[in-house]
This record gives C-alpha cells, structure tokens and sequence, in this order.
C-alpha cells in the first residue's frame, strides 16, 4: 500500500486535524480539573479544621469530576460522528452507536474514579495524621515533592497509597492522565464502532501526531491493523497517534 499517494496524505491530514482537536478537547479538562482542584483544595482544609467527616466533600468534589470527564467523553464522540458522517441524517442514524462501546460510556472509568476517592482520602487522614493540617493545600497539590521537601514520611506515603502502576500520589495528576486517556479512548472506540457499522472499512492505521520519541508507536506507525481485532488505540497513557481508515479498493 502506498501511504505517500494523494489520497492517504489526504486522509491522514484529516486524521491529525482530529486528533488535534481531541489534544484540544484534553487541554481544556485539565484546565478545568485543576480550577477546581484548587477551589476544592481550601474546602477541604476548612472541613478539617471544624473536625467535619470529609467523606461527604471528597464524594462532592469526586462527583463533579465526574461529570467534567462525562463531558469530555460526549465532546470526543461528536468529533468521531462529526469525522466520519457526511449529513445530519446520517450522524443521527449512527449517534447512538458509540454508547454500545464500553470507552464511550462515564461507567467505564467508574472503577478508576473510586481508586482515586480512596488515594484522596487516604492522603487526607495521612495529612491530619502527620500533623500537616495547616500546609494540606500544599501537601495534596503534590504529595512527594512536599515529603521530599519535608526529609521523612515518604515511605509512609508509598506504603499509605499505593494505587498501582501507573498511578500518581497525587489525585490531581491521576485526573488530568485519566482526562486524557478517555477523551483518546473514547474518540478512537467511537471511530471504530462507526466505520465498524459501515461496513466500509477492513483496516486502519496510526501515524504519529507528536515529536515526542516513542518507541512504541513508532514500531506501529503506517503498520495495517485489521478491524475485527479492535482498536489498539491509544498504545500507551497520552498517546496522541492519529488514526486513518482503509478500504478494500485502497489496497489494491
């Protein structure tokens, strides 16, 4: 197959200026996960110094991150709809396609969402534990570098909150990461199930979308991948390969 040919540049023009606005859409959660970090950290700090139970506010503050990742799911799955149809018909008769994929629905990332409210919460009674009441906005902004900073406790964090690999100390980072991958899981699931529905497609490939070395996605860049084994995209946590469909007729 010829990826150099007039139609692929075209199409995989195409696929970048998508995934660009995917990257977009996850720049914008960030920004709004962390004016509200920073709004409910102050919350927080007040509801320990009354001695109230934070169980309540950690499940206030969980619920409208939530919904903010919801947003960026629903956002990510009308620019898959708005790539690959060509009429508000046609949008309409597959809009409802994507919620059959697990990616494309909030329930999916429930598992996630709980494993961070218990990293929160642990680090919350560590904090008042330790007797970093008064510098907790500090503390949970960035939990090891403030124990880095403060010489001792880091052993104590790590054996506290251990969520797992691939998983921060800091609930904030754990929300931006999770932000970007379900806006680029939910994109690409969504693609598939569209061009899956058609019946058109039979292969798809990636490109790079960064300057950002990878190994990883250089090894699969421009390699045909065979729809009926699903979509392996994003290959890693903040991947932003961009993805191109192919028919029959192309590789002839």
């Amino acid at each position: 197959m010829q990826f150099d040919s007039p139609l692929q540049r075209q199409k995989i023009a195409l696929a970048k200026e998508y995934g660009n606005r995917v990257k977009e859409v996850s720049l914008g959660y960030n920004r709004q996960v962390e004016a509200i970090w920073r709004r409910w950290l102050s919350l927080i700090k007040i509801t320990l110094s009354r001695g109230e139970d934070i169980e309540v506010m950690v499940d206030t503050l969980l619920q409208q991150m939530r919904s903010l990742l919801e947003e960026v799911l629903g956002v990510c799955i009308d620019l898959a709809l708005e790539r690959e149809t060509e009429s508000e018909t046609e949008k309409m008769l597959y809009a409802l396609m994507p919620l059959e994929v697990e990616q494309c629905n909030i329930g999916y990332y429930d598992q996630t969402l709980g494993k961070y409210k218990g990293i929160l919460t642990m680090e919350i009674l560590l904090a008042q534990e330790l007797g970093f009441t008064d510098e907790l906005e500090l503390f949970l902004y960035n939990p090891m570098s403030f124990m880095a900073d403060k010489g001792d406790g880091m052993a104590r964090l790590k054996d506290e909150v251990d969520g797992g690999q691939g998983v921060s100390y800091s609930f904030f980072e754990n929300m931006k990461k999770l932000g970007i991958s379900a806006a680029a899981l939910s994109y690409s699931n969504a693609l598939h199930h569209i061009w899956e529905n058609k019946g058109t497609t039979q292969w798809y490939y990636g490109v790079r979308n960064s300057n950002y070395p990878c190994a990883l996605c250089d090894s699969y860049a421009y390699v045909l991948q065979p729809m009926d084994a699903g979509m392996i995209y994003p290959l890693h946590n903040r991947c932003v390969c961009s993805i191109v469909p192919v028919n029959q007729s192309e590789i002839l």
